[in-house]
């Protein structure tokens, strides 16, 4: 760093490995300094003078830095792409359309990869072994014979049941690979290359394609054999040390983060390969850990003990470093208060008639409202606790305050804010009915990106996709499907 010299830091959970060369390494570049990088930017990016880009710092439009700092970037007219006229409604309307998916991933945290795809328009084939299909297939609560689970990853996918174990299951699984752009999957490390469908044998098929694996502990490592579910990683990771309360039982957070992030870290990757190989040609494989990516969450608790050695500790729903910021408990329920500047603190207190407190050396600055949290929030806890939610946030609200009820799952999907960011919609499932669900939170242009497809039934779109999409004769078609039937 050129002002703290060297530094350990945390990296990126993405590891790419292009065409079968040497495995991704990354350039670590160093948080700037402000303004560091402002003159570089403005003389070599945007062609302005010495004269001009002085006159700009003294009116104080522009900051710029004694810390020298350059950038590579250069003059450019930004590309224009090909006007293509789309449809306003539909797949076709959505970014995405026309990429082909492959997922073969199972659970959570790969079919949520896949559902983003699909509701920003991919076509996404879900690859199902034969008989129970993806196992949250069997999750309850049931919506008739449909798992309720299942729906909510599922999501505009089409569902094919192939064998991947027999020859015939394996060769159409290559077949769909040389017609599509991505493969998702998240078996155990080994499995894809004992089936005979490791990223080389993909390639042999289709030089261009990008396969994202997503597992536990990544391709590498020690543990890159150790099963992994979400409990274990968050307690692996240390996500569990600093959620809940001190001296109190480890905690897990509600969701099951790691899946959810590797869901969302794997379109993120698929997205970035797919647009590397528009400007190289060349595909890649992804190599995704979940542990990779909660240690990458740790963010600036993970980087305070790479600087000071001080491993953090739970903090309910505070905050290590500033206060008053929790919930706190009101007569009927609890409220958030998130007074994270001087500016709120003050205005906290004014509101909670508690004024002297602003000037009270023990919580007049950031620093020692940290050092002396408990003393502060003993005081606040009872003043809290003598009116309502409602009253409370009426008065923190009028008094400028960030705020906020601690609502329940039922009062959010309900809440005038979901209905009018349509965050929750109906679809029509073709055994089930009329579907509530929760959907995309992407929009537009005015519009929300969502596929109008609903999840699908096991091995919906099987015969289509092998008579349809590949040309299977029918005779063929059969034999796939028997071979699924025999496992």
């Amino acid at each position: 760093h050129p002002v703290a010299g060297r530094l350990r830091s945390l990296g990126t959970p993405f590891h790419f490995n292009f065409e079968g060369t040497t495995e991704f390494a990354q350039e670590c570049r160093a948080a700037p300094v402000v303004g560091q990088h402002t003159q570089s930017i403005l003389r070599d990016l945007l062609g302005y003078d010495e004269d001009r880009i002085q006159r700009l710092a003294k009116e104080q439009v522009v900051r710029l830095s004694d810390v020298p700092g350059k950038t590579t970037a250069m003059p450019r007219a930004a590309p224009q792409p090909a006007a293509q006229p789309l449809p306003k409604t539909g797949v076709d309307a959505l970014p995405l359309a026309g990429i082909r998916v492959l997922d073969l991933t199972r659970m959570f945290a790969g079919p949520l990869g896949g559902q983003i795809l699909a509701d920003l328009g991919a076509e996404v084939f879900k690859i199902e072994e034969p008989r129970i299909g993806d196992p949250t297939r069997g999750n309850i609560p049931f919506m008739k014979e449909e798992s309720t689970y299942f729906m909510s990853l599922n999501r505009g996918k089409k569902s094919v049941v192939l064998d991947l174990k027999s020859p015939e299951g394996r060769e159409a699984l290559l077949d769909l690979a040389a017609q599509s752009d991505v493969l998702l999957e998240n078996y155990r490390v080994g499995v894809m290359d004992r089936l005979g469908l490791s990223y080389e044998d993909l390639r042999k098929r289709n030089p261009h394609i990008v396969m994202c694996s997503i597992s536990g502990f990544g391709k590498t490592g020690p543990l890159k054999d150790k099963i992994s579910f979400d409990l274990v990683n968050q307690a692996m990771a240390g996500t569990m040390a600093i959620t809940g309360e001190e001296n109190r039982p480890p905690v897990r957070i509600g969701l099951p983060v790691g899946d959810l992030n590797g869901g969302i870290f794997s379109a993120v990757a698929i997205l970035t390969a797919l647009h590397g190989r528009r400007r190289t040609g060349k595909g890649a494989e992804i190599d995704l850990s979940l542990h990779d990516l909660l240690i990458t969450l740790l963010g600036y608790m993970g980087q305070l003990y790479l600087m000071t050695g001080e491993s953090p500790k739970p903090v309910g729903s505070g905050h290590h470093h500033i206060a008053p910021y929790g919930a706190f408990e009101a007569s009927n329920g609890h409220v958030v208060v998130a007074a994270f500047t001087q500016v709120f603190w003050a205005k906290f207190a004014r509101t909670i008639g508690r004024q002297e407190l602003i000037e009270d050396p023990r919580f007049v600055t950031i620093d020692t409202r940290k050092v002396h949290k408990e003393e502060l929030n003993a005081l606040i806890e009872p003043i809290m606790r003598t009116k309502t939610v409602d009253e409370w946030l009426a008065a923190l609200e009028a008094g400028d305050v960030p705020c906020a009820r601690v609502a329940s799952v039922g009062e959010v999907l309900t809440s005038p804010q979901a209905i009018a960011r349509e965050i929750v919609f109906d679809y029509e499932h073709p055994t089930v009915g009329t579907v509530r669900a929760v959907g995309s939170p992407f929009r537009a242009d005015g519009a929300v990106w969502r596929s109008p497809l609903p999840p699908p039934t096991l091995g919906q779109h099987t015969t289509e996709t092998l008579a349809g999409l590949l040309g299977y004769p029918r005779e063929r078609v059969e034999a796939v499907i028997a071979a699924a039937a025999k496992s």
